[in-house]
């Protein structure tokens, strides 16, 4: 296991450039029909779920998670559903699912977990080398990135730091979101980070962190940001702060448009294929959560009410699921 890092923070915008080019939506308002066609991935309430958006199918659960133990986390490259469980009495397992079939691949023992507690976090890096984890022992949380080629620890520290979920890009660059503690200042409190494999690996004492998008304290509120995700070219990046989602154009410096307002707690956001829909959940306090979709076009904000959704401005897929999160929106 690697010893503790300090951390820099490189205070400038990072961009991620792409021959793509960024995703756009249609002008004008959300949309009225059922014109959306792919197949969408979530979680919630003890289940991963899927939606056959091209036959206007339902939600369909497909295999058991254990609510509080169980962490999943997609690797669309290789068609595939890690899942790790960390119950506090064995070591935590990782199972690998094909996310065609939801057939059991393989399992794995993340190494050296015997004496933790919770996986609160997970990520595979294209090509499945590389696993990032967030980790709870009894001191608290803290990162891993795991090398599964060596079987060996390429970094673990960030003690108490990380509070979203973990994202690897194609460039196999790790997203999260943090507070700066020390190194905080008025206008930059805490924000959404990046860190290559390679700053992981280095011999070095400090840590070299990107600074992606900033947030002073009364942006980061109580909540944080969280529930990120990127679009498919990688040109967008969506999360959620404060119960709506916004959308941050990485191709520019340009600030986060705000996607939704209003009084719902929206989370899990995931861009169409390609990019002009989002996909999200409109989650209720207490009882099931509704799906919606909205035009990524950069105009909102636009109004969700699940209470009354006369006053909502998203098209709603389904209504009273147990869906947590969308995590991906395929072709």
């Amino acid at each position: 296991m690697k010893p503790y890092k300090s951390i820099a923070l490189v205070l400038s915008a990072l961009l991620f450039l792409s021959a793509c080019g960024s995703g756009g939506g249609p002008d004008g308002p959300p949309p009225s029909g059922n014109p959306f066609a792919g197949r969408l991935i979530a979680r919630g309430t003890g289940y991963m779920h899927t939606m056959n958006l091209s036959t206007n199918g339902e939600w369909k659960q497909q295999i058991t998670l254990a609510t509080g133990y169980d962490v999943p986390a997609l690797h669309l490259a290789g068609n595939e559903l890690y899942v790790a469980d960390l119950n506090m009495a064995d070591p935590m397992f990782v199972t690998v699912y094909d996310l065609a079939t939801f057939e059991t691949k393989h399992s794995f023992t993340w190494p050296l977990t015997e004496d933790l507690l919770r996986v609160h976090g997970l990520a595979v890096a294209p090509g499945g080398r590389y696993l990032a984890s967030v980790l709870e022992g009894f001191g608290g949380t803290f990162l891993e990135v795991l090398d599964t080629q060596t079987e060996e620890f390429v970094f673990s520290g960030l003690a108490d730091a990380v509070s979203s979920n973990l994202l690897w890009t194609e460039e196999s660059e790790l997203l999260f979101t943090m507070e700066f503690g020390d190194q905080a200042t008025e206008d930059v409190y805490a924000g959404v980070v990046a860190v290559p494999v390679a700053e992981f690996q280095a011999s070095g004492d400090t840590l070299q962190i990107k600074v992606v998008e900033a947030f002073n304290q009364a942006e980061w509120g109580l909540t944080g940001t969280y529930d990120l995700a990127l679009s498919a070219d990688e040109t967008q990046l969506a999360y959620v702060r404060n119960g709506d989602i916004w959308v941050k154009d990485l191709t520019t410096t340009a600030p986060a448009v705000q996607l939704t307002t209003g009084p719902t707690g929206n989370a899990g956001p995931a861009f169409s294929p390609d990019g002009s829909l989002i996909a999200f959940a409109g989650v209720r306090r207490y009882g099931l959560s509704d799906t919606m979709v909205l035009p990524n076009d950069g105009t909102g904000p636009y109004v969700v009410n699940i209470n009354d959704h006369s006053m909502t401005q998203a098209y709603v897929l389904d209504r009273a699921n147990l869906v947590d999160a969308v995590m991906a929106w395929l072709p």
